[in-house]
Formats: C-alpha cells, structure tokens, sequence
C-alpha cells in the first residue's frame, strides 16, 4: 500500500505553482468569437488568486525550483499584460490584475481602451510604488487617454504635491505631455479641469516659475573668483527653490547641489515646458485671471505654438513693439519665422524683416512648413493695400531664395502652383507664365 501524498511537499507545491502560471497564461488571452464576460471574469480572479497563494506557499516552503518560479512572475505578468485583448477583455484583465497584483511603471501597456476610472487606479498603482515618482510621472500620465488625461494629471500632482516640486527639477516634464494634448477640442475641457482646481495648478505653476524665470548666470564681476560665483548662483538659485541657507550650504558643500541646480540646458528646456499654447493660455486667463496665467504667457510669447498666437496673447492684454517682432524675425529661421509673418501681415503698425529668408538656403522640408507658407500667402486679403504690401515682401524674398538655387525644389514646386494668389506675380513676368502652365497643365 503506498503512503499518502502531503499535499505541503515542496517539489508538490512547486509542481502546483507552475500549472498555476500555465493556467493564468492560457486564459489571459480569449478568443474573441467565444468571449463571454461574466466566466472570463471569474476565471481570471480565480487564476490571480490561484496564483498569489500558490507563491505564498511556495515561499514558505523555501524550495529552491519553486523560488526560482517566484522570481520569474514579475516578468510572466508584464508578458501576459502586453498581450493583445479586445477592449472588453482588456478592462476585465486590468481590472483583475490591479486587485491581484502591483502594475509596473516599467510595463509599457496601452491603457486608453480603459474606463477612466481603471486609469485611475492603475495610474495610482505606478505612481505611489516609484521611489522618485515625479521622475515617471511624465510617461504614465502621457499612457492616458484624453478622456482620463486631465484627471490622470490631477491625480499625479495630488500624489506628488508637496515635497516634490520642490526638489525635483525634472517634474516640469509632463507639461511636454499636457502640451501634445493641447488640440482645439481638447483645450475647452482642460480649461474647465484646471479652474475646478485652481488652487492645486496654479500652486504647481507658480512653483516652476520660481525656477524658470531665474537668470540662466549671475554674470560676474571683474576680478570675482569663477568657483565662488558658480557657489554664488546654487546658493541664489536653492533659495528661490525654497531651501533655507543652512540646507542649501550642507547641499553646495557636499556636492549635492549640482543634481537639484538646473544646468542653463534644463533652464531652457524647462521653459520650453512652459511655453502652452497661446489660445490655451488665452482661455485659460479667461477663466483664471491670475497673474500666474500671465507670467507663463510671458514665457511662452517667445517661442509661441498653434495658430495665429500673437492675437491671442494680445486678448489677454500682453503685446509687443514692431521692434520687438522685426528683432525676432530676423533672427528666426522660417519655422518660427513664419508665425511672426503671418501676424504682421494682418496687424497694422508691425512690419517685416525678411533678409533672413532671402538668403538663408531652405536645405529640408521641416513637415508641413513650406504648406503653411503656402497657406499664409493664399489667405492674404489682398483688397487691402497694406497686407498685400507684407504679403508681397514674403512672396519676393521666398523668390529671391528660390532663383538662388541653393533650396529644396519644394519651394520652387509651391511658387509655380497655382494656390498663391496672382496678385503676387505682377512683379515676376516669368514666374506668371509658369503659373498659368501650371494651371492648364502644360
């Protein structure tokens, strides 16, 4: 007669964790002709039970092939995770998955299908694990979909408020993410997020703008000593970041400070962060009129982005001189360039400065540029005497690029079609003959 098995057995229990492990696998992914909620449900909270217990074991038991299946888990997780469901089993897995078991920052799953309310909690589940969470915050908020990404944000910042901000540098990041969202549809929504909490964000603005309104150096005095200067700004710059002098010498003499002092690099990088679309900031203002709204507008006004943001920024009262505008056209390439044109041409008092793109070799086609060239000169409202004036002074340094021969044929492909409006070939005969070849097809 054999001895009864003990079902504690390490080798058993081994045994048993790994038909757990296969189990989990093979429902993880259902068909989608035969999927039914409810049992694949069930099936997959039995399957994560399952599997938690049969590791406890395991673990208490000590055996080493069954540890070392233990050990293997985090990995069997994040390879069943990334697999490819439906949205219906997608929200049924993740769902199971966050009561089972910890989601990783490091897993790079797709969560948009979700409800937002899973987003949220799996967003929550990242953060809270990360030792330095404002250094992930950026790319698991950017796993987001639009309808969770706002909240996703206020969640993140309510996570990480209040120590932070303060000493990392690096969480103005997710504002590149909040800026890729940023598209007309989106912004209303945002908009109405932001001022339901307006205490929250605008304690998060302020706080960056300490540091990104700082001066790049502290220029120093003839005969300064270079190492006491470079002390001279940590120190400065720890203060306005909120430190107390007693922390920031213990921070300087360490040599601590240079992981917490933005390089002059990360001063600009953090600006660009900060640099929100003017209609944005435009309806922002409008609903917040807050002086925080104004200094970012401040900052972004130098290197603006979206559609004709120069009107937007003078909604909320922040204009400049022509001289300011014919400065940074000249010293813009056509990209940004291109921006400063187009308000100029429909703004009375502002002029041009186009030297710069008569002389300045097109060698690529930033995508979509020369298009967007395109369609400032064909929406030019050429009745008016002055905006064809601006309008041609574009056309005829555009010209003057293109017969020296030295740019993308592009150019020359877009000032002989026929979408530029013929007022601007009064001035060129032959560039007029082209034209109409162009528009009978010859």
């Amino acid at each position: 007669m054999s001895l009864p098995t003990n079902p504690n057995a390490p080798h058993r229990l081994s045994t048993e964790l790994q038909a757990c492990i296969e189990r989990l696998q093979e429902i993880s992914q259902p068909e989608e002709a035969d999927f039914d909620q409810s049992s694949y449900g069930v099936s997959l909270h039995e399957a994560f039970s399952g599997l938690r217990a049969a590791a406890i074991r395991v673990v208490e038991s000590s055996h080493i092939n069954g540890l070392e299946k233990v050990g293997q888990i985090p990995d069997l997780l994040k390879g069943i995770a990334l697999k490819r469901r439906s949205r219906e089993a997608d929200e049924i897995f993740w769902e199971q998955m966050s009561q089972h078991y910890q989601v990783k920052s490091s897993w790079d799953a797709d969560f948009t299908n979700l409800t937002p309310a899973l987003q949220m909690r799996l967003l929550k589940q990242m953060i809270q694990q990360e030792p330095e969470p404002a250094r992930v915050m950026r790319d698991e908020v950017n796993r987001l979909g639009d309808d969770a990404f706002m909240e996703g944000l206020t969640l993140a910042l309510k996570l990480i408020e209040p120590t932070e901000i303060r000493f990392d540098p690096s969480f103005y990041e997710v504002l590149f993410t909040l800026k890729r969202r940023l598209k007309p549809h989106f912004m209303p929504g945002a908009v109405e997020h932001i001022a339901a909490h307006k205490d929250l964000y605008l304690g998060f603005f302020s706080r960056l703008l300490k540091v990104a309104t700082l001066p790049h150096i502290i220029k120093p005095k003839l005969g300064d000593d270079m190492a006491e200067m470079v002390n001279a700004r940590k120190a400065y710059i720890l203060d306005l970041m909120g430190y107390s002098k007693a922390e920031a010498i213990d921070l300087i003499e360490s040599g601590s400070a240079d992981d917490i002092v933005p390089s002059p690099a990360s001063f600009q990088r953090m600006r660009n962060a900060m640099s929100l679309p003017a209609e944005f900031l435009a309806l922002l203002y409008q609903a917040i009129p807050s002086k925080v709204i104004m200094d970012i507008a401040e900052i972004a006004i130098d290197d603006p982005i979206g559609r004709m943001p120069y009107v937007h920024f003078e909604r909320m009262g922040l204009a400049r001189s022509s001289e300011w505008h014919m400065h940074k056209q000249e010293k813009s390439g056509l990209g940004k360039s291109i921006v400063l044109f187009e308000h100029a041409i429909h703004t009375p008092g502002i002029e041009m400065c186009v030297s710069r793109i008569a002389h300045q070799p097109l060698l690529s086609d930033e995508p979509g540029l020369l298009e967007r060239v395109e369609s400032v000169l064909a929406n030019v409202p050429t009745s008016d005497p002055e905006c064809l004036r601006k309008g041609q002074l574009l056309f005829d340094a555009l010209v003057e690029n293109m017969n020296k021969g030295k740019s993308t044929p592009k150019l020359r492909e877009i000032i002989e079609s026929g979408t530029i409006q013929p007022a601007f070939y009064r001035k060129h005969r032959k560039l007029k003959v082209a034209r109409v070849e162009h528009d009978l097809g010859i």
